[in-house]
């Protein structure tokens, strides 16, 4: 079907009647001016074809890679370091130039020994090639609970001292103890939120992504160190409608392929200088980073035949039926040992393992499938905002985060609301958001019209949750919330008027995310789902607000913006509803077939004349300066001792802006090749949307595209002429 603008414009020009078309049994007989409905057409699909905006949807992703199991996954990972570690008061220890470097070094070597050759799933910088060099850094934060005043951190004083040295971590092993640990997070993504403020505030631009936390050490109550080397909480999961078995939910499945979305992924590692040995670190890092991607500890395999495996899935000991290594299950230390062993002491991943991550990997914030040549956004196209920790007191009213997310292939749009705490026993509390899709002021309804007291406009969605509160009476894989009910009402401004489409497939969930790490639920995710046909259009950017009532409705948090006296203000944050755009690489040929061989790195998207550095596994090679255009292409001899497959990473010197790729070299698989101390020059492996040619040029039509768009082209024309010599009837 053409949209209206294009029937618009055509009839104007005289290429289709203003009245309306006839039926499709009318018989019709061509003339002149159905010949130059046939031209108009002709033109439009050339036009569409060479554009690289197709009339239809987009070649799916089973036409780039027709085994699935074959999908590169690429993840973004926004990292924090807490002031007073060794990465940032001293990052020269490591052998890097900042902290920045330390930090993708982390993350590089998990990818290369790891995840990228065991599963196909690599980490990268999330900062997209819009963002100027000097910028891609990662945020430094404070400690939120230093141990004295005048280190550096600001010291709360609703929030006291904590123990250990600046930098240290109190050790999460209780709800309260946890707090310490949650308000690290929450700081955490609230820099990463102040780089989507408009200039000078901020970049404009919002990044995608889990969290990952560099702090000094876990330490108990007295400061002194623990042997724990890391914690790694599961995403909050959302899946299609339908009812939930919590004794084998969704994201338990091998593949979860009814997980329709995940957010609030969040990982802490002691800073590198604690562990040392640069092996052992990858392992550390590659550990937590699976629990990001929903896998429990344990040995990978279905030991009891039940379908589910490992940790939390197939929880409880051998003798009740289950596989839980840390409450005496053998699946846990049974050998050989995997990356999610309790003690992280391998790199092996199974193939349950794999399937699990993958499958994670697909519909996590940020990530994107890598095809050789071009790189195309993942399942989900997600961005939430945040708001002050601390702001309220009553922790289940207390906003942190609120978000959108869209899985357009399972034609899902899910809006949340993650609090800083739990909504407990005897407590009921309303969560209400407003959407403006177009973000246009002037065109959608005033929220006010429906009871809310604020003075938004021009939104075309309004939610609201209502949740009943209640003991939490057990645990379960990713906290269902058992006993507390959910209920959604939503709103859709159309005709001048808010109508109740809360019977058009609406529902809602509250859940708390709980790892093995961390086993006990510590915060809140409130959420409405709602079908795609519902919302409707989604424009690239949608302004936002969100209020939440506590008991006797009194009006509490407000996200942008603090407690209201009465009447909740204007005011309003915005959703960048656009995947981003990465500076991208690639490799010619792909496949190596022996040591010593030569291959070409072609590379696009950045900033033109900066110095590069081309990092194999994690060993910088060579050294190159971009071009004018801001792309490179260079040829490079593969190290002699190199095997298996290794991410390639393009990394801007002295930054955390990159471009990453993939190479396999025959004759090996696994992380095989050397790993240096250094950490100078590393970075994080791939996730753009940028299309790269193979002449190493700007980013233009694949040549694949450009022989379609010919044929195309050749095709209509020649139909086009035997229709004009012959008519059609």
């Amino acid at each position: 079907m053409r949209s209206g603008a294009v029937r618009h414009i055509l009839a104007k020009f005289r290429l289709l009647p203003r009245k309306e078309l006839a039926r499709p049994e009318e018989r019709r007989v061509v003339r002149g001016r159905t010949r130059r409905q046939l031209l108009a057409l002709v033109v439009l699909i050339v036009m569409a074809s060479l554009s690289g905006q197709p009339l239809a949807m987009a070649p799916a992703k089973a036409k780039l890679f027709p085994d699935p199991d074959q999908i590169p996954y690429q993840i973004p990972l926004r990292w924090c370091a807490l002031k007073g570690t060794k990465a940032v008061t001293d990052p020269g220890f490591f052998g890097a130039p900042n902290t920045t470097s330390v930090l993708l070094g982390r993350q590089l070597r998990a990818s290369n020994q790891i995840w990228t050759p065991r599963a196909k799933i690599t980490f990268r910088s999330p900062f997209p090639a819009d963002v100027p060099p000097s910028a891609a850094t990662f945020p430094v934060i404070d400690d939120p609970r230093p141990p004295a005043a005048g280190l550096g951190s600001t010291l709360e004083s609703e929030q006291g001292t904590g123990p250990g040295q600046h930098g240290d971590i109190l050790l999460p092993d209780s709800p309260v103890a946890a707090a310490e640990f949650e308000e690290a997070r929450a700081e955490c993504e609230e820099e990463w939120d102040h780089m989507a403020q408009p200039p000078p505030a901020g970049l404009g631009i919002s990044m995608k992504g889990p969290i990952a936390l560099n702090f000094g050490r876990f330490v108990d109550a007295s400061g002194n160190p623990t042997s724990v080397g890391g914690l790694g909480l599961p995403p909050t999961s959302h899946t299609i409608t339908g009812a939930i078995d919590p004794n084998f939910p969704p994201w338990c499945e091998t593949p979860p392929d009814r997980v329709t979305a995940v957010e609030g992924a969040f990982m802490g590692v002691v800073d590198f200088s604690a562990v040392g040995d640069i092996v052992r670190d990858a392992q550390v890092v590659g550990h937590e980073l699976g629990h990001v991607l929903e896998l429990g500890h344990g040995d990978g395999v279905d030991n009891d035949g039940d379908i589910k495996y490992d940790g939390f899935c197939d929880r409880g000991p051998p003798a009740m039926g289950g596989e839980d290594g840390l409450n005496g299950g053998g699946g846990g230390t049974n050998p050989p040992p995997t990356i999610m062993h309790p003690s992280g002491i391998s790199n092996d991943v199974t193939a349950l393992q794999r399937g699990t991550s993958r499958g994670i990997a697909k519909v996590t914030p940020g990530s994107q499938i890598d095809p050789p040549i071009e790189l195309v956004n993942a399942d989900t196209l997600s961005d939430r905002r945040v708001d002050d920790a601390h702001d309220v007191k009553a922790a289940s009213v207390d906003m942190t985060a609120v978000g959108m997310t869209i899985n357009a292939e399972r034609e899902q749009v899910i809006l949340s609301h993650t609090l800083f705490g739990l909504v407990s026993k005897d407590e009921s509390t309303e969560y209400a958001a407003f959407l403006d899709l177009d973000s246009d002021p002037t065109t959608g309804g005033r929220p006010a019209e429906l009871g809310f007291p604020t003075r938004f406009k021009g939104a075309e969605l309004v939610t609201r949750v209502r949740v009943q509160g209640s003991k939490i009476r057990s645990i379960h894989p990713g906290q269902l919330g058992e006993g507390r009910t959910a209920t959604p009402t939503a709103w859709r401004f159309e005709g001048g008027a808010f109508s109740d489409v809360r019977k058009s497939g609406v529902t809602a969930s509250v859940s708390s995310p709980v790892g093995e790490e961390l086993p006990f639920p510590t915060f809140d995710v409130v959420s409405a789902e709602l079908p795609a046909d519902v919302v409707g259009h989604v424009g690239s950017q949608v302004r936002l607000q969100a209020i939440t009532a506590g008991k006797g409705k009194d009006w509490v948090d407000v996200l942008p913006g603090e407690k209201p006296s009465r009447v909740v203000p204007a005011g309003s944050a915005v959703l960048f509803m656009t995947p981003l755009r990465f500076p991208a690489c690639t490799t010619i040929p792909e496949v190596v077939q022996q040591p010593g061989d030569v291959v070409t790195l072609k590379a696009a998207g950045f900033h033109p004349g900066e110095a590069v550095h081309v990092i194999l596994g994690d060993e910088p090679i060579v050294t190159e300066e971009l071009n004018g255009a801001g792309n490179m292409s260079t040829d490079v001899a593969i190290p002699e001792e190199t095997r298996g497959v290794h991410p390639i990473t393009i990394q801007v010197e002295d930054s955390a802006l990159t471009a990453d790729c993939v190479l396999q070299i025959r004759g090996g698989e696994g992380g095989t090749a050397s790993s240096s101390a250094a950490v100078s020059a590393t970075a994080g492996p791939t996730v753009t949307a940028t299309a790269l040619s193979t002449s190493g040029g700007p980013p233009l039509v694949g040549p694949g595209t450009l022989v379609a768009s010919l044929t195309v082209m050749a095709a209509s024309v020649g139909a086009l002429v035997v229709l004009l010599r012959r008519g059609v009837s």
